[in-house]
């Protein structure tokens, strides 16, 4: 009664017996309440306590409703993918099940870090207290988290918390590596395997010599980063990434949290971890930032040398960048622009007048030809007026 009063049911056990099996029937992933018939005040009431599961949503015949107020609403896609991403606790939060050896000197390395290049005031303790305070122990021991982080067995312990790496020439593997340990170690170990595999060439600048790479070390550097910081740890997948003749991929299974789309990340975004913890010292390590910003820094890296933009995309539940070298560069240009570009590249240095006399075109065009190559990066403008001069950028080996 809507006064509160108990008016009592007439129930058989057979009927409770049906009740059970039509909710576990019903209701995917199962769930298995407790049902009570309670005598009081000479009257039987029903009793039915459902737990609070840890596998949600769930759903009755294949829908999902969430209670706002007194009324039961039907979830919407949109609701039902923040609720998976946002109910359920991250892997690195996780108890860890079991005994796993933590290196003390990479947690004295890391606040050595957290020091240097975060200004934070903190002392190393002992290994207990500093992953209590990093939140990655409680009372009940160690976490995911800690593991991964920091035992020397983590890829023994989580097989899949290993990178992949590949070097790819006429679709033959000519170079392989795989990287285990510590994730926090697996970034600059991955990131070596990169550098013996890309080209390196040199400028002089301001009297400085100058290394340039044939990608931007801190644009790879930051997609390796986020491919270990923001994995599914869940899944049974490694992080890929495959160097190919004009191009660098890194894959990572797990895709971006719902209110993300690809195209976001090359414009300012919310910073929002699969894994706060793993994310978290990989700030105070000095590797990443908190606020979103490092998918812009990897586009502006990439504008700055001369490259087309990061792409990014999400595949077969994956995570997937790339990034193109000035040979991928040179593929997208037309017949003119090519020619152009050979021209400066044998010369060293050429001229419009030059460039529009070699081609036959008109100096529209010639200074069309001459902008795309400058707007790519593959040559350089010297010279102001009728003394602007063009010279090749491109890095050799």
């Amino acid at each position: 009664m809507i006064d509160g009063s108990i008016v009592g049911v007439k129930i058989s056990n057979k009927a409770v017996q049906k009740l059970e099996r039509e909710i576990h029937d019903r209701i995917e992933p199962s769930v298995y309440p407790r049902i009570r018939i309670i005598p009081i005040d000479e009257k039987i009431v029903l009793s039915v306590e459902v737990p609070e599961g840890p596998n949600k949503p769930y759903l009755y015949l294949g829908r999902a409703f969430v209670r706002v107020g007194s009324v039961n609403r039907r979830l919407d896609r949109k609701g039902m993918e923040e609720l998976l991403y946002f109910k359920k606790p991250s892997f690195d939060s996780l108890p860890f099940e079991g005994r796993a050896k933590i290196d003390e000197e990479l947690l004295k390395e890391l606040v050595r870090r957290a020091r240097e290049r975060r200004g934070m005031e903190i002392e190393y303790t002992n290994t207990a207290d500093m992953l209590t305070r990093l939140n990655l122990m409680d009372d009940k021991g160690l976490k995911n988290g800690a593991v991964l982080l920091f035992s020397p067995d983590a890829s023994f312990i989580f097989p899949q918390a290993v990178v992949k790496l590949r070097m790819m020439k006429d679709n033959k593997i000519v170079d392989e590596d795989l990287i285990t340990g510590p994730v926090i170690r697996q970034v600059d170990r991955a990131l070596d395997f990169i550098k013996r595999n890309i080209s390196k060439g040199y400028i002089i600048k301001e009297a400085e010599r100058m290394e340039i790479w044939e990608y931007p070390i801190k644009a790879v550097r930051e997609a390796i980063v986020n491919a270990l910081a923001h994995r599914d740890y869940s899944s049974t997948s490694a992080v890929q990434i495959t160097l190919r003749e004009d191009s660098l991929e890194v894959m990572n299974p797990g895709g971006l949290p719902p209110q993300l789309k690809p195209e976001d990340l090359k414009r300012e975004h919310p910073s929002i971890p699969r894994n706060p913890r793993i994310a978290r010292v990989f700030y105070l390590w000095g590797f990443l930032e908190e606020w979103g910003s490092g998918t812009t820094m990897m586009t502006e890296e990439c504008r700055k040398a001369g490259l087309t933009d990061p792409e990014f995309s999400e595949e077969w539940g994956f995570m997937r960048v790339v990034l193109h070298s000035k040979r991928y560069v040179e593929k997208i240009l037309n017949e003119g622009e090519r020619k152009a570009l050979e021209l400066v590249r044998v010369k060293g240095v050429a001229t419009r007048e030059e460039v529009q006399r070699f081609l036959g075109v008109s100096e529209k065009t010639a200074r069309r030809y001459l902008s795309k190559l400058v707007s790519l990066g593959l040559v350089s403008v010297e010279g102001r007026g009728r003394n602007i001069k063009y010279r090749l950028t491109e890095v050799v080996g």
